[in-house]
């Protein structure tokens, strides 16, 4: 496209003092950003000591100005062709002396026309100053040999990041090119994203008088550069002063705000791009570079940011991505490696960590888990292998070396250490228990914890109370048999109680306190039921003269009417359920949380069929209740209540005494019982269950005595 209007613009500022000094004003940074404005194409680095061979290379050509070159730009609807120079000082870098005659440099700058003698190519950044093959695209200064070309406008940069020394010289310099300047000229106050002046303001009311314009830049952060294109569009096309009266400057700091927005903006749909597009690891960044020649949003990006910056943000998605996907392979290989080593770590002859490894590799089952891969290729490197027979995922065995690795397996010896430690305190325990001869029936576990070493308190609760039970079993026979064994002993004594075949009504109360200094008597001192039981049962041996199923006759009579005499004893009833001679039955309920209440219905019927009490015989009632329906008891009769639960289910035991507790607030006084049925692995302990037949003033029995001393236990 023709311009349809073109001006010369000259770039001035004060010059770097010597080669020594790299630190400019900015002017080489700004006609960078008029020329080439893309990140990719932006340099910093323009120094001003230069060889002698560069200083007459076809780019300097001897002169101390650069021709910059030309850029096309639409204004007001006007295409505009502006060509660049910039007027400089080149110093010898091997003396640090000056180029160039000894011009003064505000003098030569302010010169309206510029010429140059021969060939003068356009200047693109250090590394193209001294190439001997010239890039035949360049630009050429475009004027005959000595022919001068007039400057349209003046742009006066004037660095605002220091302020020392500088800034005299350089405000007087801007001075002076306000005062004697014939033509437009704007002041660019340079480096404002690293503004250190306090004097802005003196700068500003230089320019008053004369109006001159004055835009705040920042080459780095490509701020209001167009801003000056435009002002100088304004100034040459018009050559009024008052061509500005209506146009106001950008501020720096909402250019920047703009600015920022543009590039977040850019950053979020290029992370966009990336992260949609590249989910392969393996891409290279060529290939994405094909993909994305014509994609806006990355042109755009690169625009703003560059290329390399572009990449690294590329390199970091592919490092993102590439943590993620080994992230999610090492978690699909490790999920299941808790389990593998059960499989292979079964005890401690493999604790340590290069052991098992070496175990694991040479185990007779290890091309069904695992797969050992070639040397110098990593499980981050290869592809998923599953095992042929059974479609199991096969983990590579270098993966054991990753530390969440080495966690599974130093919690697996921890597991079997823990093992190992419960078996031996498990027998240690057993052994104490066995040596203790302090140990008597009854006796709950935690009163022989408190006797016995304190690392018996780390052995697992379940599991020392199951092999406290079976002690408890063993002795409690022990002194059951020795007890039997006193009884047999004092023959002469027990038949003293029964002149004329008659059992006598305290004959268990004599007979208790003539044998309670034997210690035979007290071992069974904390199983007092136990203890009556093997009494009565003995009276009714010498009675009858059998053991076990026989008409008990009298004895039967004194024991049944024992339940009834502790019936009627209840004072405390809220409700009328004593035994009274107008009743006909008596009712008995039993509660569990499954079959056991019911299983026991029929051989309680054949034991207690019926009851005789002061010559008026009673018919004995029982009845089932499930204790999570349980109701208030209507107004028929209750004389005795049964609970049943299960050593090994907790909610049997919890719902049998929430019942019993609901019950008590309102019949206070019935009689109760609480039968346990035992288990190899309790989760109810006989302590817990003794307390709450405490509560009840009755005694916790086994299942066994119940169903073998029903009448006396009832009793």
């Amino acid at each position: 496209m023709a311009d349809e209007f073109s001006c010369w613009l000259a770039v001035v500022g004060l010059p770097s003092a010597n080669s020594k000094e790299q630190i400019g004003p900015g002017k080489s940074c700004l006609c960078n950003r008029f020329l080439r404005s893309k990140e990719d194409e932006y340099s910093e680095y323009h120094p001003s000591g230069i060889s002698n061979q560069d200083f007459c290379g076809q780019v300097v050509n001897n002169e101390n100005f650069l021709y910059w070159g030309y850029r096309q730009h639409t204004f007001d609807n006007t295409t505009c062709g502006f060509r660049i120079i910039e007027h400089t000082q080149f110093y010898d870098d091997s003396n640090f002396k000056p180029f160039g005659g000894s011009e003064a440099y505000i003098k030569r700058a302010m010169k309206p026309k510029v010429t140059t003698h021969g060939t003068k190519y356009q200047y693109i950044d250090y590394d193209h100053m001294a190439d001997d093959e010239r890039d035949t695209s360049l630009e050429i200064f475009p004027c005959e040999k000595y022919d001068k070309v007039m400057i349209d406008a003046f742009i006066y940069v004037f660095d605002v990041s220091r302020d020392d020394v500088h800034f005299v010289e350089q405000y007087n310099m801007a001075e002076t090119f306000i005062k004697d300047s014939k033509k437009p000229l704007i002041i660019v106050l340079s480096k404002y994203d690293a503004l250190d002046c306090k004097h802005i303001e003196a700068i500003r009311n230089l320019t008053i008088r004369t109006k001159t314009p004055v835009i705040e830049v920042s080459a780095r952060e490509n701020i209001n550069i167009d801003t000056v294109l435009y002002v100088a569009f304004r100034l040459t096309k018009n050559s009024s002063k008052n061509t500005l009266r209506n146009l106001t400057f950008p501020a720096y700091d909402d250019s920047y705000k703009i600015m920022k927005q543009k590039r977040t903006q850019a950053s979020r749909l290029y992370n966009a791009l990336t992260e949609k597009n590249v989910v392969d690891k393996n891409v290279k960044w060529h290939e994405f570079l094909q993909f994305c020649r014509n994609n806006k949003d990355f042109q755009n990006y690169c625009d703003l940011y560059g290329t390399k910056k572009a990449k690294s943000i590329w390199d970091r998605h592919i490092r993102n991505l590439t943590v993620k996907l080994n992230e999610k392979r090492k978690n699909l290989y490790l999920k299941d490696l808790d389990s593998v080593f059960i499989h292979f770590i079964d005890n401690l002859a493999f604790s340590k960590h290069n052991d098992a490894v070496e175990h694991i590799r040479n185990h007779p089952a290890f091309n069904e888990y695992f797969v050992a891969l070639p040397d110098e290729t990593t499980w981050k490197d290869s592809s998923l292998q599953h095992c042929p027979e059974s479609g199991r995922l096969l983990i590579p065995l270098d993966i054991l070396k990753e530390p969440e690795a080495i966690i599974c397996f130093e919690n697996r010896i921890a597991e079997l250490k823990k093992r190992q430690e419960q078996i031996d305190l498990a027998e240690e325990f057993e052994k104490s228990l066995t040596l203790a001869s302090n140990i008597v029936p009854g006796l709950s576990l935690d009163d022989v914890l408190g006797c016995v070493d304190e690392k018996f308190s780390r052995l697992d609760r379940q599991k020392s109370q199951s092999i406290y039970c079976d002690h408890q079993v063993v002795i409690t026979k022990q002194c059951e048999k020795n007890f039997e064994e006193m009884l047999l002993e004092n023959t002469e004594l027990f038949k003293a109680q029964l002149p004329g075949g008659d059992l006598k009504l305290d004959a268990t109360s004599s007979l208790a306190e003539a044998l309670q200094e034997d210690s035979r008597w007290q071992s069974l001192g904390n199983v007092e039921n136990n203890r009556q039981c093997l009494l009565l049962q003995h009276l009714a041996t010498i009675v009858t003269g059998t053991r076990k199923h026989c008409e008990l006759s009298s004895v039967e009579k004194r024991y049944k009417s024992l339940i009834v005499e502790k019936t009627i004893a209840r004072k405390e009833l809220s409700y009328a359920r004593t035994l009274s001679i107008e009743d006909e039955e008596f009712s008995v309920v039993m509660m569990s949380s499954d079959e056991t209440a019911k299983k026991w219905v029929d051989h309680v019927k054949q034991e207690l069929s019926k009851i005789t009490v002061e010559e008026v015989e009673y018919n004995v009632t029982v009845e089932t209740r499930d204790p999570k329906n349980f109701e208030i008891f209507d107004d028929s009769p209750v004389h005795l209540i049964i609970g049943f639960y299960r050593a090994d289910d907790w909610a049997s035991f919890r719902s049998v005494t929430t019942s019993f507790d609901k019950l008590l607030k309102s019949y206070r006084g019935i009689p109760c019982q609480i039968v346990y049925l035992p288990a190899e692995t309790p989760t109810v302990t006989v302590e817990e269950g003794s307390r709450f037949a405490q509560r009840l003033n009755c005694e916790l029995v086994t299942e066994d005595l119940f169903r073998d001393s029903l009448s006396a236990i009832l009793s």
